[in-house]
């Protein structure tokens, strides 16, 4: 329901924060929607219910950058170097989840465990277990207001009577006039190109989908048929994927790209999705092998080991590398569609965010 709820709250933004990014400039956007998004990511903390937790979590989809920073980067690049600055822009996204899941796991319940300096004697955290690490990560939002503050420049945006388009100013008539943009939309066009909000919307949903079938596998007991990791374990292995998969992607997508069409881009990563799915019963097989017939003959048990358990997730860890290449495929060739339209790509930004909001809502209610 958290989820669903900052889906939910992220796809009816899209197309508000789309208008008023062309009315207002981009900057101004980002700072005033950015300040709500730090608010509720330092409230989630405090709370001793679930549906505080589900309040917080729905107002952080009140975030503009997820459509604004597509449309920034769109106008300062070109088809050109477009490849290289999602390459780029992909993995360092992904830095902060694992930032936030280090920050997470290691300032939760700090009080009594951690040096004094750290918080481990502050009362405070010891009623609010969760409240550090969110204050943190409030913290750190409020330096990147800071940073976009002195550091951004601001664009002027483009009237639609300036790119040749017979449309009016209102957000009816600029979606209108977007879906109208060729290979944008992608259902009449996707014997040419898999790009669109509906190859996009089928993307995310196989994506998350596995995503959420995995942290539920994670978290289940060996017994139930999980794999009955522990947190720290789930924590590392977490990082681990995220890691390789920033040190890889501006290195070995590139090439990629520059040697396989745009179909065969989407086949090849899109690909490893069912062959990492077939290792799941693998993994479970080698997890449960890790506890069965441990007994030493004499009553004693032995420590369980996850030898085949490890190499099986080796395995998996250059499958998850390769289908997550299709994220800054298709965020280039979407901003592509763009290059003739740019008074539009706001507006494309939004549409396309909707649409991978239903994606990333029902995978994994799929998964669950």
């Amino acid at each position: 329901m958290a989820e669903a709820g900052l889906m939910i709250t992220q796809a009816a933004m899209a197309p508000v924060w789309a208008w008023l990014a062309d009315k207002y400039g981009r900057k101004r956007c980002v700072m005033y929607g950015f300040t709500g998004t730090v608010m509720s990511a330092s409230m989630t903390g405090f709370g001793r219910s679930v549906w505080w937790i589900i309040f917080w979590r729905a107002m952080f989809g009140l975030s503009p950058s997820d459509v604004v920073h597509r449309v920034m980067l769109t106008e300062r690049s070109h088809q050109s170097n477009r490849p290289r600055i999602f390459s780029l822009w992909s993995p360092i996204f992904n830095i902060g989840f694992v930032c936030g899941q280090l920050i997470g796991g290691f300032l939760a319940s700090p009080h009594g465990r951690l040096p004094w300096i750290m918080g481990g004697q502050v009362e405070t955290w010891k009623k609010w277990p969760y409240g550090l690490p969110c204050v943190v990560v409030g913290t750190l939002g409020l330096i990147a207001l800071i940073v976009c503050k002195y550091m951004i420049e601001d664009d002027v945006p483009l009237a639609l009577n300036q790119t040749g388009l017979r449309v009016s100013n209102n957000l009816q008539a600029r979606v209108r006039a977007t879906l109208r943009i060729p290979f944008f939309v992608g259902v009449r066009e996707l014997r040419l190109t898999p790009n669109g909000p509906f190859a996009l919307k089928a993307f995310q949903i196989a994506v998350y989908a596995h995503t959420g079938f995995l942290t539920v596998m994670s978290y289940t007991s060996i017994e139930h048929g999980g794999w009955g990791l522990s947190v720290a374990s789930i924590g590392v292995l977490t990082s681990c994927l995220r890691t390789t998969y920033m040190l890889s992607t501006p290195l070995l997508l590139p090439h990629f790209v520059r040697r396989f069409s745009l179909r065969r881009r989407f086949r090849i990563a899109l690909s490893a999705l069912p062959l990492e799915s077939l290792l799941i019963p693998i993994s479970q097989l080698a997890a449960r092998q890790s506890v069965h017939g441990q007994g030493s003959g004499e009553g004693k048990v032995r420590k369980p080991h996850r030898f085949w358990f490890w190499v099986v997730m080796l395995v998996e860890v250059p499958l998850y590398n390769l289908h997550m290449f299709a994220w800054p495929i298709n965020d280039n060739t979407n901003t592509d569609c763009f290059d003739n339209y740019p008074a539009l790509i706001a507006t494309g930004s939004a549409i396309t965010q909707i649409t991978g909001a239903v994606g990333r809502a029902t995978g994994p209610v799929l998964s669950g």
